[in-house]
């Protein structure tokens, strides 16, 4: 059993939590919903012992060390290790499991997830929906009695999703842990006996958040912006390629989502497009500037504050007026001047989103490849989101949006590339798809 009374708690000055009373009984399920910026993840940490509240008690009936544990919503934060194997081993190791348990408790997680060919590779070099799977196999291992999940669904494919609610269904089941999901919305894939909703109070409310989001107009298209020929690259750490013979021919004016599975080579194709990754096979040919918006958008940032970060791109590109530049875009995606001096790592998850969209604005791209855009964002983080995308478009500019949930794509693109294992397997308009959600589930794609 988990207590909180009058659980108080700040950041600097900004207050995040407010007196809150809470309890999370053992064969309790409980879903907490709320805002990006409501409080949730940090309630999170102060439950599992991380943080120190300000004001107010927290009561455990057993130290939360191996019996509370917590998926950060980043899930690259949690790794230390080398290799996926090593990984997944590190919470046993350090709890003092006997040697054979350890074994038997991995190669059961490796099963589980879906993660055997994955035993040697760096946690490095997965894709966001594969670290996800890696860092829960890492925490369910350890047969914890309370496991906090923060937006535990927002990278996964249809695949991943049943994989991992299985996996957490069978220890509610087997080993009698309880779970404590946290969410932008009221709903789950996953069993709860309580909901509550939380933006800096806990409470609970009835009914639905207004959900409606106003469709993008599209330009005419344009001048070619980038030809992708024949592109091909494999990850040295990997026996197979990430992308093969891609080709595909970009105009002004475009709005693109590419849609697969983790792991169908979605990211890196991104990379590719934006100069991060060389092909090692074929070339991308491009008239102007290309840019990419990462899928966990903190990566981007090693400022001290917010407009120091924005203004690096426009000041190493050897721009006119960088800091200008930098407060334009600050000021085009909806951030306050007087957010500019934060440091981009005490923001919430949608203010950083916002941010790291800014810092690619600046550098006045013609084309824009954003990594997973909605993930993590409440329904008012997508409006803006939309808004933005839409002065994009009247402004010229293009965007890519790389998605494993076709759901999210309605409405934000005009062209659809579906990718399987580096392939190119469907290419149109997103209104001639044939709309079938049994097959589209079954190659792994939220639909």
């Amino acid at each position: 059993m988990i207590e909180t009374q009058g659980l108080t708690f700040k950041y600097d000055n900004r207050q995040v939590l407010q007196n809150i009373d809470f309890r999370w009984g053992n064969e309790e399920s409980i879903l907490i919903w709320g805002p990006n910026g409501g409080g949730k993840s940090t309630f999170g940490y102060i439950l599992c012992g991380v943080y120190e509240p300000e004001a107010g008690r927290i009561i455990w009936d057993s130290p939360p060390k191996g019996h509370v544990v917590m998926m950060m919503q980043y899930p690259s934060d949690m790794f230390l290790c080398q290799t996926v194997e090593r990984e997944i081993a590190f919470g046993l190791e350090n709890l003092g499991i006997p040697r054979g348990e350890i074994k038997r408790r991995v190669h059961w997680a490796l099963e589980t997830f879906n993660l055997e060919r994955y035993v040697s590779v760096s946690p490095s070099c997965l894709s966001g929906g594969e670290e996800s799977l890696v860092a829960l196999a890492s925490l369910v291992i350890m047969y914890p009695k309370h496991l906090i999940l923060d937006e535990p669904f927002a990278h996964l494919d249809w695949n991943a999703r049943k994989l991992l609610t299985d996996a957490i269904e069978e220890i509610k089941s087997n080993i009698g842990t309880t779970t404590l999901e946290f969410s932008l919305q009221p709903s789950s894939s996953l069993s709860f006996t309580k909901h509550y909703y939380l933006n800096k109070e806990l409470a609970t409310i009835d009914g639905f958040p207004d959900t409606y989001i106003e469709p993008i107009s599209f330009p005419g298209e344009g001048d070619i912006i980038c030809v992708v020929d024949e592109v091909s690259y494999q990850y040295p750490s990997r026996d197979y390629p990430a992308v093969a013979g891609i080709n595909i021919v970009i105009r002004e004016g475009e709005a693109i989502g590419i849609v697969g599975i983790n792991g169908a080579g979605k990211s890196t194709l991104g990379k590719i497009l934006s100069g991060l990754l060389k092909p090692q096979k074929g070339a991308v040919r491009t008239n102007g500037r290309i840019a990419y918006l990462f899928q966990f958008p903190e990566r981007q940032f090693f400022k001290e504050t917010i407009l120091e970060d924005v203004s690096y791109g426009p000041l190493k590109l050897g721009m006119k007026e960088p800091i200008e530049q930098a407060k334009n875009a600050l000021r085009f995606v909806g951030i306050k001047d007087e957010l500019w001096g934060s440091s981009p790592f005490s923001l919430s998850k949608g203010i950083l989103r916002k941010v790291a969209l800014a810092a690619l604005i600046a550098t006045n791209p013609r084309l824009l490849v954003l990594d997973e855009p909605f993930a993590e964002l409440d329904f008012e983080g997508k409006r803006e989101m939309a808004r933005i995308l839409s002065r994009l478009l009247s402004l010229g500019k293009s965007y890519i949006i790389l998605s494993c949930d076709l759901t999210q794509l309605y409405g934000f693109v005009n062209k659809l590339i579906l990718l399987k294992g580096g392939l190119i397997t469907w290419e149109g308009r997103i209104k001639d798809l044939p709309y079938d959600q049994k097959r589209l589930r079954s190659m792994g794609i939220v639909a």
